[in-house]
């Protein structure tokens, strides 16, 4: 169980160093029927990368969205060795400074990643993290 647990963490390790740099070699890490959820929730309506995505399709069109209305400024998160792996989930928390493209407004955020792992790919993911400062945001933005 550890070996597969500590598999289980090298590859979310893999997939968000990815997410920080090249987005579309994500989408081989996936299963072809991966959930991806982005703080679903109250912020959906106010920001435009907010909702749920299915397969990878799905998941390049949330990057497509994401890289078009905030930019991540500053990524804080902690060494794979504090990791929570958990039967085929992998939880990972942290912090980032995000800027929204079309107006500069920045503003800081926690996150909580909880990954779900099956056959060695990516079956889904829920992210969550401070709507609140979030929504503030988006809405000095308009």
């Amino acid at each position: 169980m550890v070996d597969n647990q500590e598999t289980n963490i090298k590859l979310v390790e893999r997939v968000i160093d990815l997410w920080l740099q090249s987005k579309k070699e994500i989408l081989q890490y996936l299963t072809d029927d991966c959930v991806y959820e982005i703080t679903p929730g109250s912020t959906e309506p106010i920001v435009p990368h907010h909702g749920t995505y299915h397969g990878p399709k799905g998941v390049a069109d949330f990057f497509s969205k994401n890289d078009d209305s905030v930019e991540t400024k500053k990524c804080s998160r902690p060494p794979p060795s504090q990791y929570v792996a958990v039967g085929d989930k992998v939880v990972v928390a942290g912090s980032s400074t995000y800027e929204i493209v079309r107006s500069g407004v920045q503003y800081d955020s926690y996150w909580v990643l909880i990954w779900k792992i099956r056959d060695g790919k990516i079956a889904g993911l829920k992210m969550l993290f401070d709507e609140d400062a979030a929504r503030d945001a988006w809405e000095k933005s308009k």
